[in-house]
C-alpha cells in the first residue's frame, strides 16, 4: 500500500490499534447530527405547552421530542453506497474492508477524511430535507472535489501549525492519494492541475484577516458551479457571480458551515491521534 510503503521510506510506523477502537472513532463523526438536540427543543416546547396551558397538545409534543431524542442512530455508517458517485461508494467500500484491519495506516486516515468529506452534501435518510433546502443539485462527486480541495488546505494547513515535523511526511501522501481518487472518479489526468489551482487561492485567501469567511464565499461559488454534475473547471475569483436562488445559497452555506465546525475539528483530532501514537515511544521500538 501506498501508506505502508510512505511510512516506512519517511520513519512513520503504523498505528497499531484494534478495528473495533478505529471504528468508534470514525463514529465520532455522527456529532455533527443534530436531530437529539432538536427532540429536546421539541420537548421542551411540549413542557412549556403542557405547563401553561395543559393541552394534550403539550403531552403529544413531549412525546414526539422524546423520540427524536432517544431513537437509536447507531448504525455501521451514516453513509450508503451510491451508484451515481465513485467517491461515495468507493469510500463505503473503503470502509467495510478496514473492519478486517488491525493497523490503521496513513491509508486508514486519508479514508476517514473522505468518509467525514462524503458526509458533508450528503445523507440518505436527508434528501426530503435537501429537497426543500435546495441543494439536491450540488451533491455530485464534482461537488465533494470542490470542498476537498478545501479539507485538504485545512488538514496542510492544521499540519503545518500543529505538527511541523510530520506535515512533509503526510501531506504528500493524503494529497497524492486525493488527486488520484478524483482522476478515477472523473477519467481526468487534469485533476491535478485544478487542484493546484484550488490550494493557490486558499493560500492567497488565508492571509486575508478574514480569511474563513472569504473562503466560504468562494467555496461556495466553486460548488454552485457543480450544479446538476457539472465537472470542476478553471476558476477565477474576480470573474461574474454564480447565480443561484436564495434558498439555495442558504442551504449551501448551512451545510458548509456544519461541516466545518462538526466533522471538520474531528478530522482533524483524528489526524492529531495518529501523530501522537505513532511519535510514541512505544511504537518507535516496533
Amino acid at each position: 500500500m501506498i501508506s505502508s510503503r510512505w511510512s516506512q521510506l519517511r520513519g512513520l510506523r503504523p498505528l497499531r490499534v484494534t478495528p473495533r477502537r478505529w471504528q468508534e472513532t470514525v463514529n465520532l463523526m455522527k456529532l455533527f447530527r443534530y436531530i437529539r438536540v432538536f427532540g429536546l427543543s421539541v420537548a421542551l416546547v411540549g413542557l412549556v405547552v403542557l405547563i401553561f396551558w395543559n393541552t394534550i397538545g403539550g403531552i403529544l409534543t413531549i412525546l414526539l421530542g422524546l423520540f427524536f431524542v432517544f431513537r437509536n442512530y447507531d448504525s455501521p455508517h451514516l453513509l450508503k453506497p451510491d451508484p451515481n458517485s465513485y467517491i461515495k461508494t468507493w469510500t463505503y467500500r473503503k470502509m467495510e474492508e478496514s473492519k478486517k484491519e488491525s493497523e490503521a495506516t496513513v491509508l486508514m486516515l486519508f479514508i476517514s477524511l473522505m468518509y467525514g468529506l462524503c458526509m458533508a452534501l450528503h445523507s440518505n435518510d436527508e434528501d426530503s430535507e435537501n429537497e426543500i433546502l435546495g441543494i439536491s443539485d450540488y451533491k455530485s462527486d464534482s461537488a465533494l472535489f470542490e470542498l476537498g480541495c478545501y479539507l485538504m488546505f485545512r488538514v496542510d494547513v492544521f499540519l503545518f501549525t500543529k505538527h511541523k515535523l510530520v506535515r512533509e511526511h503526510l501531506s504528500p501522501p493524503l494529497t497524492n492519494s486525493f488527486v488520484k481518487l478524483f482522476e478515477e472518479a472523473f477519467s481526468d489526468e487534469n485533476i491535478g492541475d485544478l487542484f493546484d489551482s484550488r490550494q493557490l487561492l486558499y493560500s492567497e485567501l488565508i492571509k486575508e484577516r478574514d480569511w474563513m469567511k472569504t473562503s466560504h464565499f468562494h467555496l461556495e461559488q466553486l460548488i454552485s458551479r457543480t450544479k446538476g454534475g457539472q465537472h470542476p473547471s478553471e476558476y477565477h475569483p474576480d470573474q461574474g457571480l454564480e447565480i443561484i436562488s436564495a434558498l439555495s445559497a442558504m442551504g449551501l452555506k448551512s451545510h458548509i458551515m456544519s461541516w466545518e465546525t462538526s466533522i471538520l475539528p474531528t478530522l482533524l483530532d483524528n489526524i492529531s491521534k495518529y501523530v501522537n501514537e505513532v511519535q510514541s515511544p512505544q511504537n518507535s521500538n516496533k
